[in-house]
Order: structure tokens, then C-alpha cells, then sequence
């Protein structure tokens, strides 16, 4: 299921290339090429195992980002926290 497409501006030699990437619910399939774009990318590692507890907690916040080939370039993983003082819930 497709969430949301975005387009963004690449600059090659003074011309705009336009790519597309879309935005969508993350599946376990995605976690290893999730744990794959965070090496590459972030100094902050995870184990497969924190991915997977966050797919399995919260899969209706965990979003990634696929290009036009099918490539993951990004995700959003959020999560949620109950407040012991207010009784809410937090999103981080």
C-alpha cells in the first residue's frame, strides 16, 4: 500500500533531475534493508532484533522510504511511551 509519494531536486551540473520515492507502512521484509540503510548512513547502529521489536510493537508508525527501483533510502521509526505522571501517550 502506497502511503504518500514525494518528489525531491537533485542539482547534476546546474540541471534539476526530479526523483520519487515513495513513503509506506514498513513490513519485516524491510528490516534488514532498513538496518542496512541505517549502516551506511548513521553513526548510531541497531541490531536486527530492535528493528523487529519495533515492527512487532508499534507497525502502525514504523514507515520507510522506497525509490523508484525498489530500494529503501530511509525510514521513520517512531514508537510510543506511556507517561507514568499523566497517563498519556508520547510519540518520539
Amino acid at each position: 500500500m502506497r502511503v504518500l509519494n514525494v518528489n525531491w531536486l537533485l542539482f547534476d551540473n546546474l540541471k534539476i533531475k526530479v526523483k520519487m520515492v515513495d513513503i509506506r507502512i514498513a513490513t519485516v521484509q524491510d528490516m534488514q534493508n532498513m538496518q542496512q540503510c541505517n549502516l551506511l548512513n548513521l553513526p548510531e547502529n541497531y541490531s536486527y532484533m530492535y528493528y523487529l521489536y519495533h515492527s512487532l510493537s508499534w507497525p502502525h508508525i514504523l514507515f520507510v522510504a522506497e525509490s523508484e527501483e525498489g530500494k529503501i533510502v530511509g525510514y521513520v521509526m517512531a514508537k510510543l511511551e506511556d507517561d507514568d505522571n499523566d497517563k498519556k501517550k508520547n510519540i518520539h
